[in-house]
């Protein structure tokens, strides 16, 4: 394909079964290409899912980690793409190479966001970028979409969006009909998504974003607070997560120092998130997020190590599990001091009355979340 790209370069159909052939474009998702090349046939992406591969009810999984080798070649047959080109239209090419250890089949892949699957219908998972939609000639989902540390769009400079900007349901094009005119509108409200508002991107969350796509180009980072390799940077980037939402949470005076001295602002309301991990989070919340962590990434780490001994954080507090700590800090780690393990006190049988507004806070959290996949 002759269009810039930066994951896959796509490719033409050749040879194909289909009656219309439909060309995977730069960049573009597996679940936006069916959906695209459904709706070109005249028929929905169910029906089209059904004659590829019957009694396999696709859309009920998060087809875009990957296709199974026979899968794969059934579709490669009747599409006229290279496998290799298919499987690399898959997030499984990109968040592999982040990881040590293979990816699970049945778990939240880490930096991969989270469709939330019943039956047919979705919780979330898929963002998009109005501008890029309305520029293109066959509007499609990127593939880049998916990551969880992707917020903004680099070319816009706009923040992504992850419902319909109309009715806010999540963005859900496989339950599109034969009818509808793009791959692009909602299928709750069939409201083009390409009229959504623009909004402006986090700038240090744009900047983390661009990092992180640059590890994964290179296969290392240099950053003011240390340098690794790729498999070392998300590592990293978890634990300065796992610390802002800790110390949002319990807010230990310690901590709470160590932010202050800083001069890095501690998001609000992650407290009441902390149950849900990143991958599950809206845009607009991983937004907040990232802009921390990129402050705390940017911090020479000379500053941040004295900045650690006047704070007089232990170990404990500064690192959740301190066997796990990534190789960039496990020299200023070394230097803390050991806060140790306070004995339990017995634990006392619940007495009756109110509960603590942040644990009502939490269950409230869960609940709705319960809800919110219920009523779709």
């Amino acid at each position: 394909m002759a269009a810039a790209y930066s994951w896959h370069p796509g490719s033409h159909a050749v040879g194909a079964q289909w009656p219309l052939p439909t060309p995977l474009l730069p960049d573009e998702i597996l679940s936006s290409w069916l959906v695209r090349a459904a709706l070109k046939q005249g028929c929905s992406p169910m029906t089209l899912a059904a004659t590829l591969w019957p009694g396999w009810r696709m859309w009920t999984i998060d087809t875009d980690r990957y296709l199974s080798p026979d899968r794969l070649k059934v579709l490669s047959r009747r599409s006229g793409i290279r496998e290799d080109v298919i499987r690399a239209a898959t997030l499984a090419p990109t968040i592999s190479k982040t990881q040590h250890r293979p990816l699970l089949k049945n778990t939240i892949w880490p930096w991969t966001l989270t469709i939330g699957a019943r039956n047919t219908k979705r919780r979330n998972g898929l963002q998009y970028c109005p501008l890029c939609l309305t520029e293109d000639a066959s509007p499609y989902f990127r593939i880049n979409w998916r990551f969880a540390w992707h917020t903004g769009c680099e070319r816009h400079q706009c923040a992504l969006l992850d419902r319909c900007w109309n009715c806010q349901s999540p963005v859900e094009p496989h339950r599109l009909t034969e009818l509808s005119s793009s791959a692009a509108v909602c299928s709750s409200c069939n409201k083009a998504l390409a009229e959504g508002p623009q909004n402006k991107g986090c700038p240090y969350a744009l900047a983390f974003q661009q990092a992180s796509d640059q590890a994964l180009t290179t296969g290392f980072f240099k950053q003011p607070i240390g340098e690794g390799t790729l498999v070392e940077w998300f590592p990293l980037a978890n634990f300065f997560v796992t610390l802002i939402r800790r110390t949002a949470c319990t807010q230990t005076e310690a901590q709470i120092s160590l932010f202050n001295l800083l001069n890095i602002e501690i998001p609000p309301g992650f407290p009441i998130a902390l149950g849900t991990n990143k991958e599950w989070l809206s845009v607009k919340h991983r937004q907040v997020l990232l802009n921390t962590v990129w402050q705390l990434m940017i911090t020479d780490r000379e500053d941040f190590r004295s900045k650690l001994l006047e704070s007089g954080i232990s170990k404990q507090g500064f690192a959740e599990q301190i066997d796990f700590v990534p190789p960039a800090l496990q020299g200023l780690l070394d230097l803390l001091p050991d806060g140790g393990h306070k004995q339990r006190k017995p634990r006392r049988s619940q007495r009756p009355g109110p509960r603590s507004r942040r644990e009502v806070e939490r269950m409230m959290a869960r609940l709705q979340k319960k809800l919110a996949m219920r009523q779709q």
